[in-house]
């Protein structure tokens, strides 16, 4: 819509359709203060209007579930940073949060829960990904593109996570993203949120984010990461936005009390070669990782790396990265620099992946998955070998973003399992289908020795069960879990299967493994609930008699 000196203004409807929303000079004056106004539909009445804002740009976007309208403001006073600004329906402001550079466009995802902007930096345009929980929006993504590319974007209408994004030379690049949870295997909860990653051990205290113990700075936004936690070894490598490939070497747990309320500034690993935009990325050992990366699109950071070479790669592969760190480890404190990153292997890849995860059973080897859910195992070089992918005999029948590999058996005697859940609900496992109901899954190990005793799964009725690992090779989860679904009947309550999740909605995030016997839940509303089944703590009952802790 345009004003009658030929003005942009801005319209946003909500996702009803009964109202719509406008932003215009206060008296039509060509003012740098306007006014949000909110509109009816059919009358045409004005319903009712915000304070006069120093609003940046024409930039309106209503959320479809019609709680928040969206603005961008420049700073209250010259010294201050552009906010993104959210007001009610009836004018009044909400909240904001701030952002460092110009923003360009706003749009709200179908469901409301994500909000994507085109930011405008000095050296390069950005495409980032907010999300509000527990009161705070975190920036959960960056997507880099040179200024030349004027890239846009829209959300998919139907499908909640998939964006959408091109460029003025006709690259059009689909994203699919998933939720996965916060908590490693180690109980320890890692929140990204823009250049930080903020770190809080729940073994020690159940602290819901944003609450944190300390964090970790990074040079640029964090895309994604992956943690190494055997053999008292806590190791944490994250990708940037820009490229940057950066590792953490941690303490032991124990010390981290130490750490309580500081930051630490961790450097960029020392490299040759420009490593892509990593996808995916996962530990083989303490001192290999494996990335999936892709090279030479508008949005690959190979092509902002001009000091570093590619050799005209254009595509997917398959990269084995060695780390070497050339300071020493000081007991209680934290390497954050120092560190070198080669990459020592390559494999062209002519299908997407869309998961990696390591096999516990083998100390080089990791499981990749395919687009369509077939599984291939890749074996680290050794000596003068070149590392390789093996077919795998058992994959899923379908694609499952969810992927985790449990170990199971006795000891020297366990082998891998893959579990996978896929995006309606199956969770498949041993060339089957255990569950067609799955809202999300964890494992639980007794002895705290990686190997797992239990399968931990959530359903989308809201109800919560603890499966013996071994009923699932024996094929009693009919008779014993009822299909994972309530029954009703006159059982008593100690006779049920299943736990009742109070607040609809709750997933499951983390287990706290031996001892601690309990299992970590978030509510829809980004709180923390802790709770212990009376399964897993007669379990490491039984343990702690049979080893004579008594």
């Amino acid at each position: 819509m345009f004003s009658g000196e030929g003005e942009f203004l801005p319209v946003s409807w909500r996702g009803d359709g009964k109202y719509f929303a406008t932003m215009s000079d206060a008296c039509g004056s060509g003012s740098l203060l306007k006014k949000i106004k909110v509109w009816d539909r059919d009358s045409g009445d004005l319903l009712a209007s915000s304070e006069l804002r120093s609003f940046a740009g024409a930039v309106l976007e209503w959320m479809p579930s019609g709680a928040k309208i969206a603005a961008v403001c420049d700073g209250k006073d010259g010294n201050e940073s552009p906010s993104v600004v959210f007001f009610e329906r009836n004018g009044l402001e909400r909240s904001r949060f701030s952002v460092d550079s110009i923003v360009k466009l706003l749009k709200w995802n179908c469901s409301s829960d994500l909000l994507a902007g085109v930011v405008e930096c000095e050296n390069y345009d950005a495409v980032r990904i907010w999300c509000f929980s527990n009161n705070h929006w975190y920036l959960k993504h960056e997507i880099r593109y040179l200024k030349r590319d004027e890239v846009s974007f829209i959300w998919n209408p139907t499908k909640q996570l998939q964006l959408i994004c091109w460029t003025v030379g006709g690259q059009v690049t689909v994203s699919n993203f998933i939720w996965i949870t916060a908590v490693m295997e180690n109980s320890v909860a890692l929140v990204v949120d823009g250049s930080n990653i903020h770190v809080t051990p729940l073994s020690l205290s159940l602290m819901p984010p944003p609450m944190y113990l300390f964090s970790l700075k990074f040079s640029s936004h964090v895309r994604g990461m992956a943690v190494y936690c055997k053999h008292s070894k806590n190791q944490l490598a994250a990708f940037l936005s820009n490229g940057s490939l950066c590792v953490v070497e941690l303490p032991s747990i124990e010390t981290w009390e130490e750490l309580e309320g500081k930051e630490f500034s961790v450097e960029d690993s020392h490299t040759e070669m420009a490593f892509g935009s990593i996808l995916h990325l996962e530990w083989l050992d303490s001192h290999k990782l494996l990335a999936i990366s892709h090279y030479g699109f508008s949005h690959s950071n190979d092509l902002f790396q001009t000091s570093l070479t590619e050799g005209g790669l254009r595509g997917f592969y398959l990269q084995e990265v060695e780390l070497e760190c050339s300071e020493d480890l000081v007991p209680g404190l934290l390497t954050c620099s120092g560190w070198h990153a080669a990459v020592s292997n390559r494999n062209t890849l002519e299908e997407l992946v869309i998961g990696i995860a390591s096999n516990p059973a083998s100390k080089h080897s990791a499981y990749i998955q395919f687009s369509r859910g077939e599984i291939q195992e890749y074996v680290s070089k050794i000596g003068i070998s070149r590392g390789s992918l093996e077919q795998e005999h058992q994959g899923f029948s379908a694609a499952c973003p969810w992927m985790s590999v449990a170990l199971v058996g006795s000891a020297g005697l366990s082998k891998s399992v893959l579990f996978g859940l896929d995006e309606i609900g199956r969770l498949h496992a041993n060339a089957g289908i255990l569950c067609n109901n799955c809202s999300s899954f964890s494992f639980y190990s007794n002895l705290a020795d990686q190997v797992i005793t239990h399968l931990i799964l959530a359903t989308k009725q809201d109800l919560l069960f603890i499966v013996d690992i071994a009923d699932v090779f024996n094929g009693e989860l009919d008779s014993k879990y009822s299909n994972f679904v309530r029954i009703n009947s006159r059982k008593k309550e100690e006779n049920e299967s299943f736990i009742n999740i109070w607040e609809r909605g709750a997933k499951i995030v983390g287990v706290l493994h031996g001892d601690e016997a309990a299992i970590i839940l978030q509510t829809t509303r980004g709180n923390l609930e802790c709770i212990c089944p009376r399964k897993l703590v007669l379990v490491s009952i039984i343990n702690a008699l049979v080893q004579k802790r008594f």
